[in-house]
């Protein structure tokens, strides 16, 4: 799984980078998934009403987000929370985004939010991106879902270090890898559909059943009905990417 991490901090050395980079040791550990990290340190896209994104004038960190953003198959925001709320760039950067030019941003992603805090805070910036990210979908009429359960990072500098690495309380190591698998199992389940139609070689096959009410020389006892014949083909898909495929039931 192609894996984009989003840390929408402009500090430097952020409490938010800190996490995205505890992400990757993570999502890297087994080595399934690619994993790209954006940070908003060189942030430098205009205020909405100020000017806008344009795709043949990329700066080079629109392009990297961007392009890492387009390429995934789930994308994980970082936001530092700043009085109760989300960063303003982090919302901006979706208002900017969230036209025409760039829909398909938001199309066939699964989304997870992150709220970070150096004390007991981070559910409200992660809440304010799961409204503003799920309000782009539908009214872009987007087939996208942003994951359920979104992760409060309570007092992040005590816990990770400037690298990424845990070094803090068990509870916390614990909670940021449950919902880490959580948010995994969501995304297989959510992009499977089209991970099997953008690689399913019986395409073709199925399309000629369905247009047809009887096929002879059926496998097995399936009887003749093009439904049969369907869930056949999908079900002998399955079994062939399980055998290849390092998830759970395959996948």
């Amino acid at each position: 799984m192609k894996i984009a991490l989003i840390s929408t901090s402009s500090r430097k050395n952020s409490n938010s980078l800190r996490f995205v980079n505890y992400l990757r040791h993570i999502l890297t550990e087994e080595a399934q998934h690619e994993v790209s990290v954006v940070t908003f340190e060189d942030y430098d896209m205009p205020l909405v009403g100020q000017g806008s994104v344009r795709k043949e004038a990329l700066t080079p960190f629109q392009d990297e987000l961007i392009s890492s953003w387009e390429s995934a198959d789930l994308v994980f925001f970082a936001m530092p929370e700043y009085n109760w709320t989300a960063p303003p760039q982090a919302t901006n950067a979706i208002h900017q985004l969230g036209g025409p030019a760039f829909k398909h941003l938001f199309d066939n992603k699964v989304f997870a939010m992150v709220g970070i805090s150096s004390g007991r805070g981070g559910r409200q910036p992660a809440l304010d991106m799961t409204t503003v990210v799920n309000k782009i979908i539908s009214f872009t009429n987007s087939y996208s879902i942003v994951s359920p359960k979104l992760y409060e990072s309570h007092e992040t500098a005590d816990n990770l270090n400037e690298q990424g690495h845990f070094v803090g309380h068990d509870v916390y190591e614990r909670t940021a890898k449950a919902f880490v698998d959580y948010t995994l199992n969501v995304a297989q389940r959510w992009m499977t559909p089209i991970w099997w139609k953008r690689n399913n070689r019986y395409s073709s096959q199925i399309s000629d059943v369905l247009l047809t009410a009887q096929i002879p020389h059926l496998p097995g006892n399936l009887g003749g009905s093009a439904l049969n014949v369907v869930r056949w083909a999908f079900n002998r898909k399955k079994a062939r990417i399980r055998e290849y495929s390092g998830y759970p039931g395959g996948f």
